[in-house]
Protein backbone atom coordinates (compact mmCIF):
# COMPACT_ATOMS: atom_id res chain seq x y z
CA UNK A 1 0.00 0.00 0.00
CA UNK A 2 1.18 3.77 -1.11
CA UNK A 3 2.43 5.62 2.23
CA UNK A 4 -0.51 7.68 4.40
CA UNK A 5 -0.29 10.77 5.32
CA UNK A 6 -3.08 12.68 7.74
CA UNK A 7 -3.13 16.25 7.75
CA UNK A 8 -5.31 18.41 9.39
CA UNK A 9 -7.81 15.83 10.05
CA UNK A 10 -7.60 14.62 6.46
CA UNK A 11 -5.92 11.15 5.02
CA UNK A 12 -3.47 11.64 2.10
CA UNK A 13 -2.38 8.54 0.08
CA UNK A 14 1.07 9.75 -1.24
CA UNK A 15 1.50 8.98 -5.12
CA UNK A 16 4.24 8.00 -6.59
CA UNK A 17 3.69 10.65 -9.61
CA UNK A 18 7.24 12.15 -10.40
CA UNK A 19 6.78 13.03 -13.68
CA UNK A 20 4.86 16.38 -13.64
CA UNK A 21 2.91 15.02 -16.94
CA UNK A 22 1.24 12.62 -14.69
CA UNK A 23 -0.19 14.94 -12.66
CA UNK A 24 -3.76 15.78 -13.03
CA UNK A 25 -6.39 18.47 -11.51
CA UNK A 26 -7.57 17.04 -8.15
CA UNK A 27 -4.49 16.23 -6.70
CA UNK A 28 -2.90 17.46 -3.86
CA UNK A 29 0.40 18.77 -3.96
CA UNK A 30 3.02 18.97 -0.58
CA UNK A 31 6.31 21.03 0.08
CA UNK A 32 8.77 19.46 2.43
CA UNK A 33 10.87 22.16 1.94
CA UNK A 34 10.72 26.14 1.40
CA UNK A 35 10.16 27.00 -2.37
CA UNK A 36 7.84 30.74 -1.56
CA UNK A 37 6.48 32.88 1.03
CA UNK A 38 3.21 32.26 -0.62
CA UNK A 39 3.42 28.66 0.26
CA UNK A 40 3.35 27.01 3.46
CA UNK A 41 5.43 23.73 4.46
CA UNK A 42 3.39 20.49 4.74
CA UNK A 43 -0.09 22.24 3.75
CA UNK A 44 -1.74 20.28 0.92
CA UNK A 45 -2.62 22.60 -2.55
CA UNK A 46 -5.21 21.06 -4.64
CA UNK A 47 -3.97 21.07 -7.90
CA UNK A 48 -6.87 23.34 -10.29
CA UNK A 49 -5.28 23.24 -13.92
CA UNK A 50 -3.22 21.40 -15.51
CA UNK A 51 -2.65 22.37 -19.67
CA UNK A 52 0.22 23.24 -22.18
CA UNK A 53 1.44 27.19 -23.04
CA UNK A 54 2.79 27.75 -25.94
CA UNK A 55 5.26 29.62 -24.47
CA UNK A 56 6.02 28.11 -21.34
CA UNK A 57 4.88 24.80 -21.85
CA UNK A 58 3.49 22.75 -19.65
CA UNK A 59 2.02 24.05 -16.27
CA UNK A 60 0.74 22.53 -13.32
CA UNK A 61 -1.38 25.00 -11.47
CA UNK A 62 -2.42 25.43 -7.25
CA UNK A 63 -3.61 28.26 -5.83
CA UNK A 64 -1.21 29.77 -3.15
CA UNK A 65 -1.99 31.07 0.44
CA UNK A 66 -2.82 34.51 -1.03
CA UNK A 67 -5.16 32.89 -3.94
CA UNK A 68 -3.40 33.49 -6.87
CA UNK A 69 -2.21 30.98 -9.58
CA UNK A 70 1.70 28.97 -8.70
CA UNK A 71 3.44 26.53 -11.40
CA UNK A 72 4.70 24.27 -9.88
CA UNK A 73 6.28 22.74 -12.41
CA UNK A 74 10.13 22.99 -11.79
CA UNK A 75 10.02 22.61 -7.86
CA UNK A 76 10.47 19.58 -5.57
CA UNK A 77 7.17 18.14 -3.89
CA UNK A 78 5.12 15.24 -3.18
CA UNK A 79 2.25 14.39 -4.62
CA UNK A 80 -1.16 13.45 -2.71
CA UNK A 81 -4.43 12.01 -3.50
CA UNK A 82 -7.00 12.76 -0.73
CA UNK A 83 -9.05 9.84 0.49
CA UNK A 84 -12.78 10.45 0.76
CA UNK A 85 -14.45 7.69 2.78
CA UNK A 86 -12.20 6.21 5.28
CA UNK A 87 -14.07 2.38 5.11
CA UNK A 88 -10.63 0.80 3.32
CA UNK A 89 -9.25 -1.57 6.06
CA UNK A 90 -5.78 -0.40 5.35
CA UNK A 91 -7.12 3.50 5.75
CA UNK A 92 -8.46 2.87 9.23
CA UNK A 93 -5.65 1.02 10.33
CA UNK A 94 -3.81 3.36 9.58
CA UNK A 95 -5.92 6.33 11.27
CA UNK A 96 -5.71 3.79 14.66
CA UNK A 97 -2.34 3.88 14.61
CA UNK A 98 -2.07 7.51 14.29
CA UNK A 99 -4.25 8.40 17.05
CA UNK A 100 -2.40 6.18 19.34
CA UNK A 101 0.59 8.41 18.22
CA UNK A 102 -1.25 11.53 18.76
CA UNK A 103 -2.66 10.43 22.19
CA UNK A 104 0.88 9.45 23.16
CA UNK A 105 2.33 12.69 22.15
CA UNK A 106 -0.60 14.28 24.13
CA UNK A 107 -0.11 12.36 27.40
CA UNK A 108 3.61 12.98 27.39
CA UNK A 109 3.36 16.76 27.12
CA UNK A 110 0.29 16.38 30.30
CA UNK A 111 3.23 14.38 32.20
CA UNK A 112 5.62 17.69 31.37
CA UNK A 113 2.86 19.98 32.03
CA UNK A 114 1.69 18.74 35.13
CA UNK A 115 4.77 17.78 36.79
CA UNK A 116 5.73 19.85 39.77
CA UNK A 117 9.51 21.70 40.35
CA UNK A 118 10.79 23.02 43.91
CA UNK A 119 8.46 25.81 44.60
CA UNK A 120 5.39 24.89 43.54
CA UNK A 121 2.48 24.33 45.68
CA UNK A 122 -0.08 21.10 45.64
CA UNK A 123 -2.94 19.80 46.67
CA UNK A 124 -3.22 16.08 48.58
CA UNK A 125 -5.86 14.17 46.74
CA UNK A 126 -4.73 10.95 47.91
CA UNK A 127 -3.17 9.54 51.30
CA UNK A 128 -0.95 6.52 51.38
CA UNK A 129 -1.86 4.49 54.99
CA UNK A 130 1.92 4.86 55.74
CA UNK A 131 1.32 8.57 55.89
CA UNK A 132 -1.85 9.05 57.84
CA UNK A 133 -0.05 8.85 61.15
CA UNK A 134 2.39 11.58 60.33
CA UNK A 135 -0.70 13.63 60.09
CA UNK A 136 -1.19 14.19 56.19
CA UNK A 137 -5.13 14.64 55.25
CA UNK A 138 -6.61 15.10 51.65
CA UNK A 139 -6.92 18.71 50.54
CA UNK A 140 -3.33 19.34 52.63
CA UNK A 141 -1.62 22.09 50.74
CA UNK A 142 2.04 21.18 50.57
CA UNK A 143 4.82 22.70 48.84
CA UNK A 144 7.80 20.95 46.93
CA UNK A 145 10.81 21.60 48.45
CA UNK A 146 12.92 18.09 46.46
CA UNK A 147 11.98 16.46 43.48
CA UNK A 148 13.81 13.50 41.54
CA UNK A 149 13.25 10.97 39.15
CA UNK A 150 12.02 8.08 41.27
CA UNK A 151 8.56 6.51 41.37
CA UNK A 152 8.47 8.84 44.78
CA UNK A 153 9.22 12.01 43.27
CA UNK A 154 8.37 14.81 45.42
CA UNK A 155 8.94 15.95 48.90
CA UNK A 156 7.12 18.32 50.67
CA UNK A 157 6.35 20.57 53.25
CA UNK A 158 2.93 19.96 55.00
CA UNK A 159 1.21 21.80 57.94
CA UNK A 160 3.33 19.98 60.21
CA UNK A 161 5.03 17.17 58.19
CA UNK A 162 7.87 16.61 55.70
CA UNK A 163 7.04 13.53 53.64
CA UNK A 164 7.75 12.15 50.23
CA UNK A 165 5.06 11.48 47.78
CA UNK A 166 3.76 9.67 44.91
CA UNK A 167 2.74 11.65 41.71
CA UNK A 168 -0.79 10.25 41.72
CA UNK A 169 -1.14 11.64 45.18
CA UNK A 170 -0.85 15.46 44.20
CA UNK A 171 -2.52 17.70 42.58
CA UNK A 172 -1.09 21.25 41.17
CA UNK A 173 -2.74 23.95 43.13
CA UNK A 174 -3.70 26.79 41.85
CA UNK A 175 -2.95 30.62 43.10
CA UNK A 176 -6.19 30.92 44.96
CA UNK A 177 -6.21 27.84 46.53
CA UNK A 178 -2.90 28.77 47.37
CA UNK A 179 -3.62 32.20 48.76
CA UNK A 180 -6.05 30.60 50.93
CA UNK A 181 -3.63 28.24 52.24
CA UNK A 182 -1.69 30.69 53.06
CA UNK A 183 -4.44 32.68 54.86
CA UNK A 184 -5.57 30.05 56.66
CA UNK A 185 -1.72 29.27 57.90
CA UNK A 186 -1.11 33.07 58.75
CA UNK A 187 -4.66 33.26 60.85
CA UNK A 188 -3.66 29.74 62.58
CA UNK A 189 -0.81 30.53 63.89
CA UNK A 190 -2.65 33.08 66.75
CA UNK A 191 -5.05 30.62 66.93
CA UNK A 192 -8.07 31.46 64.77
CA UNK A 193 -9.95 31.35 61.85
CA UNK A 194 -9.52 33.78 58.77
CA UNK A 195 -11.25 36.73 59.34
CA UNK A 196 -11.84 36.08 63.02
CA UNK A 197 -11.87 39.34 64.68
CA UNK A 198 -11.89 40.24 68.72
CA UNK A 199 -13.15 43.16 70.64
CA UNK A 200 -10.27 44.62 71.61
CA UNK A 201 -7.76 43.95 68.23
CA UNK A 202 -5.95 46.80 66.91
CA UNK A 203 -6.85 46.88 62.74
CA UNK A 204 -6.11 48.87 59.85
CA UNK A 205 -9.04 50.30 57.89
CA UNK A 206 -8.86 50.63 54.48
CA UNK A 207 -11.75 52.16 52.51
CA UNK A 208 -11.32 55.56 52.13
CA UNK A 209 -15.03 55.32 49.93
CA UNK A 210 -16.67 54.05 53.70
CA UNK A 211 -14.28 55.65 56.11
CA UNK A 212 -14.89 59.31 55.04
CA UNK A 213 -17.99 59.96 57.16
CA UNK A 214 -18.89 63.83 57.75
CA UNK A 215 -15.22 65.31 56.40
CA UNK A 216 -13.28 62.81 59.18
CA UNK A 217 -10.84 60.33 57.70
CA UNK A 218 -10.87 57.66 59.69
CA UNK A 219 -8.02 55.79 57.96
CA UNK A 220 -5.44 54.25 60.02
CA UNK A 221 -5.17 52.16 63.21
CA UNK A 222 -7.74 51.45 64.72
CA UNK A 223 -9.78 49.62 67.71
CA UNK A 224 -12.45 46.87 67.44
CA UNK A 225 -15.18 47.75 70.26
CA UNK A 226 -17.70 44.88 69.13
CA UNK A 227 -17.85 42.54 66.55
CA UNK A 228 -21.25 41.12 64.87
CA UNK A 229 -21.93 38.23 62.45
CA UNK A 230 -21.81 40.50 59.06
CA UNK A 231 -19.97 43.67 60.46
CA UNK A 232 -17.18 44.90 62.52
CA UNK A 233 -17.07 48.56 64.17
CA UNK A 234 -14.09 49.63 64.78
CA UNK A 235 -13.24 52.61 67.24
CA UNK A 236 -11.37 56.23 66.74
CA UNK A 237 -12.96 59.16 68.31
CA UNK A 238 -15.91 57.58 67.16
CA UNK A 239 -17.51 54.82 65.77
CA UNK A 240 -18.25 53.94 62.55
CA UNK A 241 -19.00 50.34 61.22
CA UNK A 242 -16.84 48.66 58.20
CA UNK A 243 -16.80 45.46 56.60
CA UNK A 244 -14.23 42.82 56.97
CA UNK A 245 -13.42 43.31 53.28
CA UNK A 246 -11.95 46.55 54.98
CA UNK A 247 -9.72 45.99 57.37
CA UNK A 248 -6.67 44.29 58.33
CA UNK A 249 -5.61 42.72 61.45
CA UNK A 250 -2.34 45.00 62.57
CA UNK A 251 -2.40 43.19 66.51
CA UNK A 252 -4.64 41.09 68.06
CA UNK A 253 -5.66 42.11 71.47
CA UNK A 254 -4.29 38.73 73.28
CA UNK A 255 -0.97 40.55 71.99
CA UNK A 256 -1.20 44.47 73.55
CA UNK A 257 0.98 45.26 76.22
CA UNK A 258 -1.50 48.07 76.89
CA UNK A 259 -4.49 45.50 78.04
Amino acid sequence: MSKLREINGEVYRELDRKDVQNIKVGDYILYEEDHSRYLTLNKPYEVVEVGYDTDSGLYVDILDDDGDEYDVVGDEYVVLEKIGAADDPDVIKFMISSRKEQIAELEEKLEEASRLGVGDYAKIIEVDPCDSSYGVAVGDIVQVTHTDDTNLPYRCVGPKYSRWFYARQLERATDEVVAAAKQEEKWAKIGRKVNEFKVGDIVKYKSKVFGEIEGFDYLGVNQIVSVNIKISQISLDSIIHAGLENITLVTPVESRFDQ
